[in-house]
């Protein structure tokens, strides 16, 4: 665990963090998945951030996540990033390997996570993330099931942009654990947990993606009702880190 000197801008934060932790159990400020992210962020006095830039004065990253007794969804989302070797891949990426929806099977759907330690089968196709350092790119390879021939490794992200990326969106971060309840039909938290890190460099995030440490994640679907049936809805492709591996891309740190 590395020892730094911190700023007074990162001090306010810790100490923020702190007396928000003591206050017991929080009502949620909203709904859904992304309700206890939103509700630590407005006990910060944040607004929600919609932009490619750290969550507190651009400089320090949060993330927050529930405990879980069954101890699934281990996975932290980093940042979106859509394959930039081609314009329109994403389309393509649908109507080339996207499967029937469940909800409409006129419709494709391509909801799947993949990462260099695991191959993903489907019907037509087997898919396996790599790290191509020749090219300097992180590629989803696309195999034929029956021969095991390589077919496509356009789906494509350039090392420059999934670099600048991370180092624009993490300098720092702060990690945050929270349990939940229901109570009078009012959702609460309690933040129980908070851990601050640097980011160490591409390097190490390039290596956690050849670990089977870092997945991507593609959320795209079609509109199956109005005026925009049939068109894509796009709900972005990200690149997550499990929970347990934060550390073989961000450090530690204790702070005086």
């Amino acid at each position: 665990m590395k020892q730094i000197t911190i700023t007074s801008q990162i001090g306010g934060l810790l100490t923020k963090t702190e007396k928000i932790k003591k206050k017991g159990w929080i009502p949620s400020v909203a709904k859904g998945s992304g309700s206890v992210g939103r509700t630590f962020e407005d006990a910060l006095g944040l607004r929600e951030n919609y932009f490619e830039i750290s969550d507190y004065e651009g400089v320090v990253e949060i993330k927050t996540k529930l405990i879980r007794e069954d101890n699934k969804y281990k996975y932290i989302n980093l940042f979106g990033a859509t394959p930039d070797k081609y314009l329109f891949e994403i389309k393509r990426v649908l109507r080339t390997y996207g499967y029937p929806s469940r909800k409409d099977k006129n419709l494709r759907v391509f909801n799947l996570s993949f990462s260099a330690d695991k191959t993903i089968y489907t019907r037509k196709y087997l898919f396996r993330l790599a790290v191509d350092r020749d090219k300097k790119e992180v590629v989803l390879k696309v195999f034929d099931p029956y021969t095991s021939q390589l077919i496509d490794s356009n789906v494509s992200w350039s090392f420059d942009m999934l670099e600048e990326k991370l180092k624009r969106k993490f300098k720092y971060l702060l990690y945050i654990k929270a349990e939940k309840k229901f109570e009078h039909n009012q959702l609460f938290f309690h933040y129980v947990d908070s851990r601050f890190y640097a980011l160490k460099n591409f390097e190490s995030f390039l290596r956690a993606i050849e670990k089977g440490y870092v997945r991507v994640t593609f959320k795209i679907s079609t509109y199956f009702e109005g005026v925009k049936y049939g068109r894509i809805n796009d709900h972005g492709t990200s690149f997550d880190i499990h929970e347990d591996h934060l550390e073989d891309v961000f450090e530690l740190l204790k702070h005086n």
